[in-house]
C-alpha cells in the first residue's frame, strides 16, 4: 500500500492541471489575469476537484495515498464474542488496514457480506491474533476480530477524506492528472 504521497493547494493543483494541458506557458513572463482566466480556472478547480473526490472515493486502494489515522481513534466496545468496534476518524474516508497491539500483523478490510465475515459466526473458524480480521460494518465503523480488553490500536492506514484547500495526492494520482481530459468535458456540456 502507498503511504507517499504529496500534498497540493489548490493554487498549486490548477498550475500543475494547466501546465499538462498545455494551458500555462513553459517560461516564467508576466501573464495578466483576465476575468476569462478566473472563469476558466473556477470551472477547471470544480473539475479537479470531482475528479480527485471520484479518484478517491472508486480507485483501487493502490493507486490512492494512505496515511496514518490511529492518533485519532480508539476501540469504542469490546464484545462478547471477544470482537471490538472501531469508529472511524471524519477524515479517513476508507480504511485499508488496521492493527491492533496484540496481534501479529494488521488486517486488510472486508466487507460485511464476506467470506471472511462469515467465517467469525464459527468459534473454529474465527479470527485470532496471528490471523485477524477487520470488517466494514458502516462507512463509520469496523468490527475488529479477535479483540480483547486493553488491545490498542497501533495503526489505521486509510485514505484521507477530501479538503477544500489541499489535495493528498500519491504518484500515480499524479500521473492520473495528465490522462483526465476536461475539454472534452466541457465540450459535452456546451
Amino acid at each position: 500500500m502507498n503511504t507517499t504521497h504529496v500534498i497540493m493547494t489548490p493554487e498549486e493543483i490548477l498550475t500543475r492541471w494547466r501546465l499538462l494541458r498545455g494551458w500555462e506557458p513553459l517560461c516564467s513572463g508576466h501573464i495578466s489575469v483576465t476575468a476569462h482566466n478566473s472563469a476558466l480556472d473556477s470551472l477547471l478547480i470544480e473539475h479537479i476537484r470531482a475528479w480527485y473526490t471520484k479518484a478517491l472515493a472508486t480507485y483501487p486502494l493502490e493507486q490512492l495515498p494512505l496515511m496514518e489515522f490511529a492518533a485519532q481513534t480508539s476501540l469504542d466496545s469490546f464484545r462478547t464474542d471477544q470482537s471490538a468496534t472501531l469508529t472511524l476518524p471524519p477524515g479517513c474516508l476508507r480504511p485499508a488496514s488496521v492493527a491492533l497491539s496484540t496481534w501479529h500483523r494488521p488486517a486488510n478490510i472486508q466487507a460485511a457480506d464476506s467470506e471472511a465475515a462469515q467465517l467469525q459466526l464459527n468459534p473454529y473458524t474465527a479470527a485470532s491474533d496471528s490471523h485477524p480480521v477487520a470488517i466494514r460494518l458502516s462507512q463509520s465503523a469496523l468490527s475488529l476480530h479477535p479483540a480483547a480488553p486493553g488491545s490498542a490500536v497501533v495503526s489505521l492506514l486509510g485514505v484521507p477524506a477530501p479538503e477544500n484547500n489541499r489535495f493528498v495526492l500519491s504518484p500515480f494520482l499524479i500521473a492520473d492528472m495528465a490522462h483526465n481530459e476536461f475539454i472534452e468535458s466541457l465540450n459535452n456540456t456546451i
